[in-house]
């Protein structure tokens, strides 16, 4: 007999009624509405406290709330959905309904459907209610203007009310009248479900990212919720959820076998069909799950092809030129001819890595015809002619295809999209997808390999020493469509005709990024600079912020370039453009160093949940009404923006990627010691420009995300600042994020590998992190002393002759040395015995002494505070003396002035001096890098 919807329906109204007749159907509604309002509560003060002065927390909006879940909604509505059904055949009993439908032709199976239905329904429809009631707020709120709301975005509600949401609610619905008709006991079945429930719940907050899409309730998790590149629920997620209903409906064909009530149903049939929907449920998980998996194991398999592939040549490419054909969504095209030279041991063949979704229709080496293996992104390009050092060669190379953005970072020494022990979390703050082709938006990342890059992919720390390859770039991009611009390295790109644009960067370049959109645009012009800020045209919110402090901007940009030119660190490309990116693009690279992927030549990214959509407007209102005069209100609109930026967490923070804008886009180190010469030289620009910046690192970035989970008070400011006096006066601005990142830093662990570990012995078999941040405290701490011994001019100008001597191209450790020798900079003990061995100096310290000395000649009185300081070990090492300044001296935190930095020999003594108008009760002593790790803080015996 075929199960009647009428009946089924029938029983669902009882089901509904009766439920609503009793008291804890209200308490569950109650509680379920206030645990719903208070999330969208909390995601509005994220929208207007903390949005607005961090980009880090735009994804925390209650646009983005619907992609941030926790799986914690979904038990609370699953355990209503428990209690409401958990003894519903005693209520039934009780109000003689088991009589009323016993009375009609109902069989089992439609008794349990609608059991299940009417229950769900109610369920589904408190959540409908919620959604509704958000996105009316959210309507409002936006045309009033309105600062607490927002709307949910429309695909998001969509995917949880029509996929999730039912079929999550059926499913546990039916489990729960299994369990009541299995087990009769009702204490007993709310203890098996709500074991059965927190299981569950359990095993989503475990799993990895990479599974998340098999095991979570919400398609929402893994779709990077986005206003730029929308969309509804995968086919995957689709193809589980009607595997979840499968199941189900498997449970209830059981269920109606047991005996408690009559029927005329055989007992055969029943089983046949649950055996048939059992069969149809597991093929309809199957398919969904392997989409899912598959989706992350292709990848490992490109690694291992890769990193067990030996190529080791070098290739000098001098120049790309030829034609680019961008179709959105559908095909991209490109017509490359690579100019290059090869290195003195001549390779047997040329290999390139290329993505793999890209079909080759034509290759040419040296203008001829040549035969070639793509397999895997590996391109073997056979050599018909030994090719010679001599001369230069070209390579024409022809390719279509979407690019698979899995192609991309697959090398990286920390995969957080598939290791367990990294909260999904860190996928949305880092992104996923290598590269971005779709119908309304295009970003092509250099590392996704859309188009062909020498060598393979294996960035290990011991394989990854040639440095980077600088090379001129000439190519006409070509978009269909027509009120579409495209964004590219290294220079604005001129439109032409018939939507071409013409990519010819004044300087090389060491890789190509391309990004197009429907982009609304301003741009600033300062002599030869031009800075230029691409929004969406759903996000002109922000636009205006270039010409509203169009004066205060051309002052502080001429202030700031004034600056980098007195420092020999002009900026290496005459254009810096702002591009709104979305959500889901990844923004961590790969290799040993995967350092932020958020900077390229010329380029720096925003993610759409940051700058492009914050309620800067509103602090800009505040700032216009309660200032007056315009100077100082333009001031202050800057200042605003530039603290905004400042306060992002890791890839968020494009102040992080300056020493690269300064440095590796221009020059960068090759040989051996490439690594430690490049992080040195960065940490060394990162102090000239800003002693407050600390190179990215994705192992800090994890750390500060498990610690803080980027909470409402535990980020930015932390909760001791955001109820101290300090937080209010401006003082406790950095709070826990500053003190985390110091600590950690300079923790214990990475101190002890200073002393057994030289850096030329990296990689260690103490592993990827260790060795990493043994190189960045090394290297930062070299950079420090560098700079204290020779002070700021000498290393400027040494500095900048090596950018200008190896300007697009790569410079040795000799040429360092021979730099340092030309412009006096002394580089011994920093770049000799610190490089080259573990051993670190080691201090003791007397108290410091001060005597009252003769007054100067206007009549002041003078002081001379002396300490003594031996090193206990047989390297140099260079030391400070930090003590306040007279006008703050009397303060809490007096501000410190460091003395000059003072060389003491290994196994030597040394008196040291300073003199100052008041007389110290303490003095700071500085030991640098050594042993002592840590300021001393002196007083008088």
């Amino acid at each position: 007999m075929n199960p009647s919807p009428t009946n089924i329906a029938s029983v669902a109204r009882l089901e509904v009624r009766n439920a609503a007749r009793l008291a804890r159907f209200w308490v569950l509604a109650f509680i379920l509405i206030l645990c719903s309002t208070v999330g969208y509560v909390l995601s509005c003060l994220y929208l207007v406290s903390l949005a607005p002065v961090s980009p880090s927390h735009g994804g925390e909006t209650p646009f983005y709330l619907l992609g941030n879940i926790e799986p914690t909604f979904f038990l609370m509505f699953q355990a209503a959905v428990l209690f409401l059904i958990f003894d519903a055949a005693h209520q039934h009993t009780r109000n003689s309904i088991e009589e009323v439908l016993n009375s009609k032709p109902i069989t089992n199976l439609e008794y349990l459907t609608g059991r299940v239905l009417g229950i769900a329904g109610l369920v589904w429809f408190i959540v409908a209610a919620n959604l509704l009631a958000m996105q009316v707020f959210g309507l409002v709120a936006n045309a009033t203007d309105f600062d607490f709301g927002d709307t949910l975005q429309f695909h998001s509600v969509i995917n949880l009310l029509l996929v999730d949401a039912p079929a999550t609610l059926v499913f546990w619905g039916a489990f729960f009248v299994f369990l009541s008709q299995l087990l009769r006991f009702r204490l007993l079945v709310i203890a098996v479900g709500l074991a059965t429930v927190l299981g569950w719940y359990t095993l989503v907050l475990e799993v990895p990212y990479s599974l998340l899409g098999v095991v979570s309730p919400s398609s929402n998790d893994t779709l990077f919720v986005s206003d730029l590149i929308p969309e509804f629920a995968s086919w995957s997620s689709v193809a589980i959820r009607l595997a979840t209903v499968f199941l189900a409906g498997t449970l209830l064909l059981l269920t109606s076998t047991l005996p408690h009530r009559w029927d005329t149903a055989a007992l055969p049939v029943s089983l046949s069909a649950a055996g048939v929907l059992l069969l149809v449920c597991v093929f309809s998980f199957s398919v969904g799950a392997w989409s899912v998996v598959e989706q992350f194991s292709k990848p490992q398999k490109w690694n291992e092809v890769h990193a067990n592939y030996n190529w080791d040549h070098r290739m000098d490419i001098s120049r790309i030129e030829g034609n680019i054909d961008i179709e959105p969504g559908k095909r991209l095209e490109f017509d490359l001819t690579f100019h290059f030279d090869v290195d003195e041991d001549a390779p047997s063949s040329l290999v390139f890595t290329l993505n793999p979704a890209m079909d080759i229709t034509r290759l040419e080496l040296d203008g001829q015809t040549t035969e070639y293996a793509f397999q895997d992104g590996l391109l073997e390009i056979e050599i018909p002619n030994q090719l010679t050092g001599a001369k230069s060669h070209s390579l024409r190379i022809v390719a279509s295809g979407v690019p698979d953005p899995r192609f991309a970072y697959f090398d990286s020494q920390v995969d957080y999209l598939t290791d367990p022990d990294i909260q999904a979390q860190a996928v949305s703050m880092f992104g996923q997808d290598g590269s971005v082709f779709h119908s309304n938006f295009v970003a092509l990342m250099p590392g996704s390999y859309w188009y062909p890059q020498p060598g393979v992919v294996d960035n290990s720390y011991s394989r990854k020493q040639s440095g980077s390859d600088y090379f001129d770039l000439d190519v006409e991009v070509e978009l269909k469509q027509e009120d579409w611009t495209v964004v590219g390295t290294g220079a604005p790109l001129a439109k032409n005709e018939n939507s071409t644009f013409r990519l010819q960067p004044e300087n090389p370049v060491s890789e190509i990024g391309l990004f197009a959109s429907d982009f609304r645009t301003d741009s600033f012009q300062l002599g030869e600079i031009e800075l230029s800020l691409y929004l969406h045209r759903r996000h002109t919110r922000n636009l205006f912020v270039l010409s509203l402090a169009e004066d205060a901007l051309q002052s502080e940009m001429s202030d700031l370039l004034d600056f980098l030119s007195g420092k020999e660190l002009e900026v290496v490309h005459k254009s810096l453009a702002f591009v709104e990116v979305p959500r889901r693009l990844r923004m961590v690279s790969g290799g040993w160093r995967m350092d932020s992927a958020d900077s390229l030549p010329g380029i720096v990214l925003l993610k759409e949940h940051g700058f492009p959509t914050a309620r800067l407007d509103r602090i800009f209102q505040t700032i216009d009404k309660e200032e007056p005069e315009d100077t100082r209100r333009e001031e202050l609109h800057l200042e605003i923006v530039a603290q905004y930026f400042g306060m992002g967490v890791a890839t968020d923070n494009p102040w992080t990627s300056l020493p690269n804008r300064l440095w590796s886009h221009g020059t960068s180190a090759t040989g051996e010691l490439s690594h430690i010469l490049d992080q040195i030289m960065l940490s060394l620009v990162s102090l000239i420009t800003s002693d407050e910046l600390h190179p990215f690192s994705v192992y800090w970035a994890l750390n500060v995300l498990d610690v803080t989970q980027l909470s409402l008070f535990g980020s930015a400011y932390g909760l001791e600042d955001a109820i101290s006096e300090e937080h209010f006066s401006g003082k406790g601005l950095w709070g826990t994020l500053q003190r985390l990142e110091d600590d950690y830093l300079k923790r214990t662990s990475t101190y002890s590998n200073l002393t057994n570990i030289a850096l030329p012995e990296l990689p260690t078999s103490n592993g990827d992190q260790q060795d990493f941040e043994l190189l960045m405290l090394k290297s930062s701490e070299i950079a420090r002393a560098l700079l204290d011994a020779n002070g700021s001019d000498k290393i400027e100008a040494w500095l900048g002759a090596v950018r200008k001597e190896h300007f697009g191209g790569n410079f040795t450790y000799n040429d360092l040395l021979q730099a340092a020798e030309t412009h006096e900079v002394i580089v011994d003990p920093f770049l000799v015995e610190w490089i080259h061995t573990s051993k670190l100096p080691g201090y003791t310290v007397s108290p410091i002494e001060v005597v009252r000395m003769e007054d100067d000649t206007n009549g002041s009185p003078q002081y001379q505070t002396s300490v003594h300081v031996r090193n206990m070990k047989d390297v140099a090492g260079y030391v400070r003396l930090r003590y306040p300044n007279e006008r703050s001296r009397e303060w809490r935190y007096p501000i410190l002035t460091s003395s000059k930095a003072v060389r003491v020999d290994g196994n030597s003594a040394k008196k040291i001096n300073l003199v100052t108008s008041y007389e110290p009760r303490m003095v700071h002593f500085d030991p640098g890098l050594s042993l002592n790790r840590n300021e001393i803080d002196l007083t008088r015996s």
